[in-house]
C-alpha cells in the first residue's frame, strides 16, 4: 500500500491560494421561512439584498408565508411576505 506524503512546506510558502486583487464574495444574507408551529426553516443564503428579496419572491409563489431575510453583516432582520398562516 502505498503511503501519501505532504508536500514540502517550504513551496507552498510563497504560493497564494487567490490572487491578491480578486475579492471573495461572501454569502451576506441567510433567508428562513417561519413555519406553522412557529419554529424556523433555513431557505438559502444569497450575497445580496436585493437577491434575498428575489429568492423570496420565488419561495412565496410555492410556498407562502412570512419569511425572514437575516443580514451577517449587521445581524438585521427584514420580514417579509403573508403572515396569515403563521402565528404572530
Amino acid at each position: 500500500m502505498e503511503q501519501a506524503t505532504a508536500p514540502n512546506t517550504g513551496q507552498l510558502k510563497n504560493e497564494r491560494f487567490f490572487p491578491s486583487n480578486e475579492q471573495i464574495a461572501m454569502p451576506s444574507f441567510d433567508i428562513f421561512q417561519n413555519e406553522d408551529d412557529g419554529s424556523v426553516l433555513w431557505r438559502g443564503t444569497v450575497a445580496s439584498l436585493e437577491e434575498a428579496k428575489a429568492r423570496v419572491q420565488e419561495l412565496t409563489a410555492s410556498t407562502p408565508g412570512r419569511y425572514i431575510i437575516l443580514s451577517h453583516q449587521t445581524g438585521s432582520k427584514l420580514i417579509v411576505g403573508s403572515g396569515e398562516d403563521t402565528a404572530p
